[in-house]
């Protein structure tokens, strides 16, 4: 899709959010009124008609009444203008919104709209005394109960439309650079496990070829450095450029102290990309330091690594360029499996469940296998069963992000039983279920299920 199309599907979506958040708008106000109008006849036939129409100043129910005393169908005209006037502000703080949050976007964007909401009618209610067809009597405070009405409805709206995506659905570019030694192979690692499609060592030339994909909706990360032997100045134009043309591109610029660089080349034994103009390690680096100050100029976010451990630095991308929706990097496969198979070879944690009790020794239970529901409720209904289950997960929680925190890509789980047909099999579909739950990519496998009978 073009530029331009990606312009006006934007615009349709957000027109189409405006006419909702007027008609929403317009709704409440009827509500409101209703319950106004009912509360009103109620008060009458408690209080009588003196009590509730008496000249100010009011008191108890009469202040509610007064307050949202809006009679849109008496002032239907009035009152759509209003609300026009009020949802064009609150859909154009609602639409930047969109464009600005990447993380948790529904919840945020029904924050913007209380607040706006908020903001709105205490501002209208300093302007008039009896506000668009009888909001309010000269009492800002009392802005506070239609404000959250409002608020809560048109929030619940906009996150609706636009809480799963932006104004645009374009992709995301992302230009990691920096000095040769400072961390942008993992850098670059750990962008490829949380979504993005990475290249490294992309000639700066090549940049433009991007645009498209970044239009089409791709998320998209590539190393622009001193390796490819280009002018990094054309790097810095044409990124400057995508962000003038309203692409989602960022710079992440990777820094770290001169000696700790050095010392990491010596540990590695790598030689420097400019080792062959420059044989002193040190003047390689001041002198790729130069070559590189032109993307540093333009880098959204900057990370010093020098005192990173590696498990720092993954953290800080995700935190960086992860969103709510991104699965963990971390893949886990259950086995089960039967002890007198043998252990699998790449299990990297056992549990042994022999001691729960055994669908083996139940005659109708013994041939089927633990996928099917009748062991399934045998197994799971014991109480030891659940006992276990609970601190079996409560085990992995504690232990799973400090895998992740160390940068461990694959877990293999093995649940053991005698034979592998019944319970290692039902808790290994339980675990695999809890693994999911949690956002992890996780499979399950039951290696000996058709080995015969426990």
């Amino acid at each position: 899709m073009s530029g331009l199309g990606r312009l006006l599907r934007g615009l349709a979506l957000w027109i189409g959010l405006y006419v909702l958040l007027t008609a929403t708008h317009m709704g409440v106000l009827y509500g409101i009124n209703a319950l106004r109008t009912r509360y009103e006849s109620a008060l009458e036939a408690r209080l009588g008609a003196e009590a509730v129409d008496r000249e100010p100043p009011y008191i108890g129910g009469e202040r509610l009444i007064v307050a949202l005393d809006i009679q849109p169908s008496t002032y239907w005209l009035e009152s759509l203008g209003m609300s026009a006037v009020m949802s064009l502000i609150v859909a154009s703080f609602v639409g930047l919104g969109s464009l600005v949050f990447r993380k948790q976007r529904a919840l945020k964007l029904m924050s913007v709209s209380l607040f706006v909401n908020g903001l709105i009618f205490y501002f209208f209610s300093l302007l008039s005394e009896q506000l668009f067809a009888g909001y309010l009597l000269g009492k800002p405070a009392s802005a506070i109960v239609p404000a959250i009405l409002v608020g809560l409805v048109q929030g619940v709206v906009s996150a609706l439309v636009l809480g799963g995506q932006g104004m645009s659905s374009t992709g995301r570019l992302v230009a990691v650079t920096g000095v040769s030694g400072a961390g942008k192979t993992l850098a670059i690692q750990t962008l490829e496990d949380i979504g993005y499609f990475c290249i490294d060592n992309l000639p700066p030339s090549m940049l433009e070829s991007l645009r498209e994909r970044v239009l089409s909706g791709q998320r998209m990360a590539v190393v622009v450095d001193t390796r490819a032997g280009e002018p990094l100045e054309q790097a810095e134009e044409t990124l400057t450029r995508m962000k003038q043309d309203g692409l989602p591109v960022e710079v992440l610029f990777l820094d770290c102290a001169d000696e700790i660089l050095i010392r990491r080349f010596k540990e590695t034994r790598r030689p420097h990309p400019l080792a062959s103009a420059e044989p002193s390690l040190s003047k390689a680096i001041c002198k790729e330091r130069a070559l590189l100050a032109p993307l540093k100029a333009i880098a959204d976010h900057t990370l010093d690594t020098t005192l990173f451990r590696p498990q720092d630095l993954r953290e800080a991308i995700r935190k960086l360029y992860g969103d709510e929706k991104t699965l963990s990097p971390l893949r886990v496969r259950v086995v089960s499996f039967g002890f007198k198979y043998g252990v699998p070879a790449d299990a990297d944690l056992v549990f042994d469940v022999r001691f729960l009790r055994n669908p083996h020794y139940v005659p109708s239970l013994k041939p089927k296998p633990g996928t099917d529901a009748a062991v399934r409720e045998y197994v799971l209904g014991d109480a030891e069963t659940q006992e276990f289950l609970e601190r079996m997960r409560n085990f992995l929680a504690y232990l799973l992000p400090r895998y992740e925190r160390e940068g461990k890509a694959y877990l293999t789980v093995g649940i053991g039983c005698t034979g592998g047909r019944h319970r290692s099999v039902v808790l290994g579909e339980e675990l695999g279920a809890w693994f999911a739950a949690q956002g992890y990519r996780a499979t399950v496998e039951h290696r000996d299920v058709a080995r015969g009978e426990a």
